[in-house]
């Protein structure tokens, strides 16, 4: 797939105002200007973002290293001045999507995700065994997680949470996890899971994540920020810190959304009972009385 095509194809996705506004985009450089329409100027990030992707996907076909490079290119986030950065990293997840559908596109809930994410806590709960739980930041002592029986949802058992510092920015804000939590991680893009390590260093920071994805009490780029923080907090490793950060900056956009969507039809995701055996699923759980 060539540039042309791979912003032709999520163009087409987007309506036909955008579709028709590529070739426009395409051959005025004037629609970098403030007063373009939307459209315009949707239509011209998609062609620029795509031949940034093509470039880089042709010097090295690393995945990670492609999603990073998008989030962190100067040129991508400054140009078009008329969209703004939730956009922009909507837009980048779109044409991923179409371009590596197999490594981006899986469903939220894909049984491969499952298996590494029960990996994942698996290897968490081994790592938190004789962890020190004081430090300035974190509350509540190391995190217990009970598993529902699919594995796939678990509760958070005791009060968690981050408290950020001066040195933080103005922009974090403190974390509190209540116990009675059901977390599935999800705003973790599932691609990640694949090449995680398993060791969990960045654990709480993830549950503290989703936590704030489903409260939307902030934005999500705060949310977003928090998490990195708490990672660095964490001892997460440079590299992988980056790598997740980037990942739920581009691909988060969907598990907020799907948040949102779930709330406004009355979901919810603090239980005060927790299941009475083990064969339970979630999502027998949340049917049953008297639950939250």
């Amino acid at each position: 797939m060539n540039e042309k095509d791979l912003a032709h194809a999520v163009a087409a996705d987007l309506g036909p105002e955008v579709l028709a506004s590529l070739e426009v985009a395409s051959s005025d450089d004037r629609a970098r200007a403030l007063n373009v329409t939307e459209a315009m100027a949707i239509g011209g990030f998609l062609v620029q973002c795509a031949q940034v992707i093509i470039e880089i996907w042709s010097a090295r076909q690393d995945r990670l290293l492609l999603v990073q490079a998008l989030v962190n290119s100067e040129k991508l986030m400054e140009a078009y001045p008329r969209l703004d950065p939730e956009k922009r990293l909507g837009l980048i997840a779109r044409l991923l999507n179409k371009f590596l559908p197999d490594t981006f596109g899986r469903p939220r809930h894909d049984e491969n995700a499952a298996a590494d994410k029960r990996q994942w806590v698996t290897g968490y709960l081994e790592s938190r065994n004789g962890t020190d739980p004081s430090g300035r930041t974190f509350h509540g002592g190391a995190t217990i997680l009970l598993p529902f029986a699919d594995q796939f949802w678990w509760i958070v058992y005791n009060d968690i949470g981050w408290i950020p510092d001066s040195s933080d920015g103005a922009g974090v804000v403190r974390v509190d996890v209540p116990r009675g939590f059901v977390t599935d991680l999800a705003s973790v893009p599932a691609f990640l899971w694949a090449v995680l390590q398993k060791t969990g260093r960045y654990g709480n920071a993830a549950i503290y994540h989703d936590y704030l994805y489903w409260q939307q009490t902030c934005t999500r780029e705060t949310a977003d920020l928090v998490f990195d923080r708490a990672m660095v907090e964490m001892g997460v490793d440079t590299v992988t810190r980056n790598v997740i950060w980037a990942g739920v900056r581009v691909f988060g956009g969907r598990a907020w959304e799907e948040n949102a969507v779930e709330k406004a039809a009355g979901g919810r995701r603090l239980v005060k009972r927790f299941p009475d055996r083990p064969t339970i699923t979630w999502e027998e759980w949340r049917k049953q009385a008297d639950v939250f």
